[in-house]
């Protein structure tokens, strides 16, 4: 199948962008490029985005957005599927701050099959489903712990992981020398276990600031850091608390 090319304009800028055509696809591309789908930190200052690691990374609509609104940021970019990796380069090579890692992470190193999509390149995973499992291509996966260890980083301002069923095993890794030191993280579920599992890992050190759930057992959420939201000025000023039992007369 031939990549289709487009062009994409964000924050007065155009960028060339080649995709490969099927399905809803170029929906689902419209509501990253959108700020859709990774809704803008709008209450953050600009410079606590340092990091950004994009965790199923595809063709690079999400690594361009989000170098749109944080242009001096460092983005690592994750993708295992060969043919989307071949995009992902394309789209990100003239942008310096964006590096392309050519696997995906997992919770070991290791090669297997990738499902491919049913009907368009997004719904590619790891885990044959209603929406893959027709076709399989071989791909590499490393350990996440390893990979983020070894990548120089001292924090992680934005975490975003959209692996298609790999969410949960991948934060189970990254959290225990992570959790501290990320500040907000965009993730999808794929299952109602999925959802609470996450929150589990995630309430006690983080808060949720935007959810959606499109249809049962998909959804996404974005969490940021409860000392970043401490941190910003009237955060909490739509908070309605009701008073404890002991403050009541």
């Amino acid at each position: 199948m031939d990549p289709h090319k487009t062009t994409i304009r964000l924050q007065g800028k155009d960028y060339p962008f080649w995709y490969l055509p099927g399905g809803n696809i170029r929906e689902a591309l419209r509501k990253v490029l959108m700020g859709e789908e990774y809704p803008q930190l709008w209450y953050l200052p600009a410079e606590w985005i340092e990091t950004i690691v994009d965790v199923g990374a595809h063709q690079g609509a999400a690594s361009l957005w989000f170098h749109s609104q944080y242009p001096t940021a460092r983005i690592l970019s994750f993708e295992p599927l060969p043919d989307n990796v071949a995009l992902l380069e394309r789209n990100t090579r003239d942008i310096a701050a964006i590096t392309v890692h050519p696997f995906g992470l997992h919770v070991a190193d290791g090669e297997g099959p990738m499902f491919t999509g049913n009907n368009q390149t997004m719904q590619a995973s790891l885990y044959r489903s209603s929406e893959s499992g027709r076709e399989r291509r071989t791909v590499r996966v490393r350990d996440a712990r390893t990979v983020l260890g070894d990548a120089g980083l001292e924090r992680i301002s934005i975490l975003k992981v959209d692996t298609e069923g790999c969410e949960v095993p991948i934060l189970e890794r990254v959290l225990p020398d992570w959790g501290d030191r990320i500040g907000a993280l965009y993730l999808e579920w794929h299952t109602e276990e999925d959802r609470l599992a996450l929150d589990a890992m995630l309430h006690d050190r983080f808060l949720v600031v935007s959810m959606r759930a499109t249809e049962p057992h998909r959804g996404s959420v974005c969490y940021i850091a409860k000392r970043w939201a401490d941190a910003v000025p009237g955060f909490h000023a739509h908070a309605i608390r009701r008073p404890s039992a002991s403050s009541r007369p």
